[in-house]
């Protein structure tokens, strides 16, 4: 079986499409059949050395952190799942392994695959469905009318966590580039800010809970745009990110809480039964053949490569 691997960190140069033996499932491990595979940034932060405490020891590492596909086999321990099951699922950060033909899940990150989804589409709902989940969520529950700023609302957690938001009544203010608008509208963003057009950090606007999925928002920035209770959610955990948001929670009504997510069984089966009931539309913008993947990740890492909702690769 094919299998996308790297010996040393680096950039996309490092990547090898390895020919290796097809694993056998332990006991409470499924053996998948890939059929996509969702595109990440943690894919690269890992191949790139950034993530190096999470990321496992020892080489060769693999690649790939959710998918869908066809169950294969399973351990003699699994009784949710067998062979020809649909599934989607997640693999954690020390054992990624998406791009490939096969792929080795346990079964507690795994739920089977609602039938209204393709592959495609499957396999780019976990880790940006649990983000947008795990953000929406921190909506302050004192609040009645709730107004949500989302900065990046068309990409691939910004769409999922606009319909969350609205799922539980919030007015949804969306920043989105000229090209993404007729999405927005189709996923039901209330107020749409073309960011060509307005500064959103110069609005007098106030709102309870802001959503950065751009990276193009910071929190001294956005602060000025909270209400008094409002809550920032920091999708890019790190050590000064925790503590910035310690000293700054100690002495604030307004809170940044940094999101470190980690996607659980609940998450996926309550994203599963909102899509079942047509409540989430799940876009997938761009697919690209996993044997194309040296030439499309630099390009999706750079941000040349533009698009609505996740991409993903297909095998």
């Amino acid at each position: 079986m094919k299998k996308v691997q790297y010996q040393q960190y680096g950039g996309a140069e490092v990547i090898q499409m390895n020919e290796v033996d097809k694993p056998v499932p332990a006991a409470t491990e499924v053996l998948i059949k890939v059929k996509a595979a969702g595109i990440n940034e943690l894919d690269w932060k890992i191949r790139n050395g950034d993530l190096k405490i999470t990321d496992g020891k020892g080489f060769p590492k693999a690649m790939g952190c959710e998918l869908a596909g066809i169950v294969e086999a399973v351990g003699d321990q699994v009784q949710d799942f067998k062979a020809d099951d649909e599934v989607l699922g997640w693999l954690p950060f020390d054992q990624l392994g998406a791009y490939a033909d096969f792929a080795l899940v346990t079964q507690e990150r795994l739920i089977k695959k609602p039938t209204t989804l393709h592959f495609k589409q499957a396999a780019a709902l976990p880790m940006v469905g649990a983000t947008a989940r795990q953000a929406i969520a921190l909506l302050p529950t004192s609040i009645d009318r709730k107004r949500v700023l989302i900065n990046g609302a068309s990409g691939g957690v910004g769409h999922i966590a606009v319909q969350l938001a609205k799922g539980k009544g919030a007015h949804v203010t969306g920043v989105v580039g000229t090209h993404s608008i007729p999405f927005a509208e189709k996923i039901g963003v209330d107020e749409i800010i073309d960011y060509h057009k307005t500064d959103i950090t110069k609005s007098e606007r106030k709102f309870d809970l802001i959503l950065d999925t751009s990276k193009k928002l910071p929190f001294n920035k956005a602060l000025s745009l909270l209400s008094d209770e409002g809550i920032y959610v920091d999708l890019q955990p790190s050590i000064n990110a925790f503590m910035g948001s310690f000293f700054h929670n100690a002495f604030s009504t307004r809170k940044r809480k940094v999101l470190g997510v980690a996607v659980k069984k609940e998450d996926l089966e309550a994203l599963a039964e909102a899509v079942e009931k047509d409540h989430l539309i799940v876009e997938v913008g761009k697919t690209y053949p996993l044997t194309d993947i040296k030439a499309v990740l630099p390009q999706i890492e750079s941000g040349k490569e533009r698009f609505t909702g996740k991409a993903v690769f297909t095998l």
